[in-house]
């Protein structure tokens, strides 16, 4: 009968969907950071080499609300735990760049500078879908002088 064989293949499809999907519920998260924000960073590590190396990290949104504009202050840093470069990098999206409650990988666009190990960050500044949470300290670090 062709429709018991239409129920074995879309049994079949479904089972091999499920197969391979990651249970975001295994991910580990964080700590909600100690200055109230409502975006965390991980670092997940570095992609490829040379001129094509990318860095992947994780966000994860702890607010009940779309993540719309997430502002990082990224730093790279090389073996020693050396900066080799700071800046803020912006991610944005009407849609969510991190849904509510969940969390996301995205990767660092532009050129690594060379010898980057690792990358942490600091999260700056979150839009959320109907409100907005600041860095006590602004978009950029305040600057230190010795």
């Amino acid at each position: 009968m062709p429709w018991k064989r239409s129920l074995l293949w879309f049994s079949i499809l479904v089972v091999l969907s499920a197969c391979g999907k990651k249970d975001s519920t295994s991910i580990p998260w964080p700590q909600k950071p100690d200055n109230g924000a409502p975006v965390a960073f991980e670092f997940l590590g570095i992609d490829g080499a040379g001129e094509s190396a990318q860095a992947r990290i994780r966000l994860f949104n702890f607010d009940e609300r779309n993540a719309i504009n997430v502002v990082l202050f990224v730093r790279y840093l090389d073996d020693a735990g050396k900066e080799l470069r700071s800046t803020p990098i912006n991610f944005a999206s009407k849609s969510g760049i991190v849904k509510g409650k969940k969390h996301t990988d995205k990767k660092l666009f532009g050129k690594l500078p060379e010898g980057t190990a690792r990358v942490t960050a600091e999260v700056r500044k979150v839009e959320l879908d109907g409100g907005e949470w600041l860095h006590p300290e602004g978009i950029m670090p305040a600057i230190r002088t010795p």
